[in-house]
């Protein structure tokens, strides 16, 4: 690959020592090969370069070029914070640091840090090409938030302050997100030299406390959920930022209901009223992706009941239409409308009886015919035997909604693990054994075995229908008083 001069940033080849444009040495220490710029900014320059003297032959690493000539003080305090904080964090997700060195004297003093070389794109450039499901934004949160829970561990806490969608990288050789750029890092012990004066971060990420430049683990969670809200949104947060730095992000969200109170809670403007810790968030979150994994059972649940054929008895208890009688009338008695009769549609049988010569009440007939057909026994009953789904749906659906109910005040939190199992049994208790059973088992981790046996719940029904009119057969033949 090619090379660029350590000295004055021109093109080279590998093998050179000595630069043809300016003579100057073309590695920088005589131990770094620059390849390219991949990062540029305000106050320094990003390289990626070849570390010849790493144990690994041909280690490639990031190399931050900062010119001290700047009359800000703050610069170089920020360049040696960052270094000397980034030399003492050890996780995978965080770029390993390798060192840190100054070059020159005087207005031509550069500080130079270099770490390990992390290949991918950013969450930035990643998001200019896809979008994301609400799953992957939780998932994207909670690996954040692993990254935080470290960082915030540290004694004293290590606070970020500049998280967001360009400080995070997708990385290419097992998809993991790492953390990067720490410019804006620093303890939270505040040090009298930066504390309440430095305000640090990315206008629209910056929790409010930032801006009185006052930093905490809270102000790192804030842009946490901006980071969250920006992925949903697909918006800068600029987009939704108002004048008191709050952001105007749910009239763009389609989330869960869970999701959107996660992002409220991060996005309280009092650090005092956000989660107590990354570790929490990843809790909340866990519990979100629970949720939904249950949700998704229930309704398939619903969505299995539904599609149930009612058993031949309770139709006939019911004095149902039958599916292929009315198909069969359709083709056999179509020039009358005989099948309009039999559904109880008598104005279009008269119409057609009226228009039987004109051939139109055929085409129509045979047409419908065709259309029942196709569509299947179950969209029939939902049109002519209502009766019949309303009785398939009502018991367990009632039960299933009362159950998500219970689940949800758990996840909130309003009821424990025991108070849920109590009032869930409580609730099962007032329902049939059998059927009681079989929605228990969508509580009890067998969630999705749970569903295979749904096939028994028609029968349940059925039973449960039956009884229900014997029942009321006998209290109508009881002679009144």
């Amino acid at each position: 690959m090619d090379a660029l001069c350590a000295a004055c940033g021109q093109p080279t080849s590998n093998d050179a020592e000595t630069c043809a444009a300016c003579g100057g040495r073309t590695r920088l220490r005589d131990r770094y090969l620059l390849h390219s710029i991949v990062g540029q900014g305000a106050v320094g320059v990003t390289y990626r370069a070849t570390d010849l003297a790493a144990a690994d032959d041909g280690a490639l690493v990031a190399i931050k070029e900062m010119p001290l000539r700047h009359t800000d003080p703050e610069l170089a305090r920020r360049v040696a914070r960052e270094a000397s904080v980034l030399a003492q964090l050890h996780h995978d997700r965080i770029p390993a640091y390798v060192e840190d060195f100054t070059v020159g004297v005087g207005k031509q003093q550069v500080f130079y840090l270099v770490q390990a070389f992390v290949a991918g794109p950013t969450l930035a450039d990643e998001m200019a090409r896809r979008r994301y499901t609400e799953d992957e934004v939780l998932a994207i949160l909670d690996d954040l938030a692993d990254i935080l829970a470290y960082l915030h561990r540290l004694m004293p806490p290590v606070v970020h302050r500049d998280l967001k969608l360009k400080n995070v990288i997708r990385r290419s050789r097992d998809q993991k997100l790492v953390l990067i750029d720490f410019g804006a890092v620093r303890d939270v012990v505040a040090d009298p030299r930066v504390g309440g004066s430095t305000v640090a971060g990315t206008y629209g990420y910056m929790a409010p406390e930032q801006f009185r430049g006052e930093a905490s683990p809270q102000s790192d969670l804030y842009a946490l959920g901006v980071l969250g809200a920006v992925l949903l949104t697909r918006k800068d947060p600029v987009e939704l930022a108002r004048p008191d730095h709050s952001l105007d992000w749910r009239a763009h969200v389609t989330a869960s209901a869970p999701t959107q109170r996660l992002l409220e809670a991060l996005l309280q403007p009092e650090a005092a009223r956000r989660p107590a810790s990354a570790d929490e968030v990843r809790q909340q979150i866990a519990r979100i992706r629970r949720g939904e994994r249950q949700e998704v059972a229930l309704v398939e649940t619903r969505r299995s009941v539904q599609v149930q054929i009612a058993p031949p008895a309770l139709r006939r208890s019911l004095d149902a239409r039958s599916f292929p009688l009315a198909v069969f009338l359709a083709f056999l008695g179509s020039p009358v409308g005989l099948h309009w009769w039999y559904l109880g549609r008598p104005a279009l049988g008269v119409l057609s009886a009226v228009f039987c010569l004109t051939g139109l009440p055929l085409f129509t007939a045979i047409g419908h015919g065709v259309l029942m057909w196709a569509r299947g026994r179950q969209a029939f009953d939902r049109r002519y035997n209502p009766e019949i789904i309303a009785l398939e749906d009502g018991r367990a659906a009632r039960l299933a909604e009362e159950i998500d109910a219970l689940h949800a005040l758990h996840l909130k939190g309003a009821l424990t693990a025991e108070e849920f199992e109590r009032e869930k049994a409580r609730l099962l208790g007032h329902h049939p054994p059998a059927l009681a059973s079989l929605l228990n088992g969508l509580e009890q981790g067998g969630l999705f075995g749970a569903l295979h046996e749904l096939r028994k719940l028609p029968q349940l029904i059925h039973d449960e229908v039956t009884q229900e009119l014997r029942d009321r057969h006998r209290r109508e033949r009881r002679p009144r008083r």
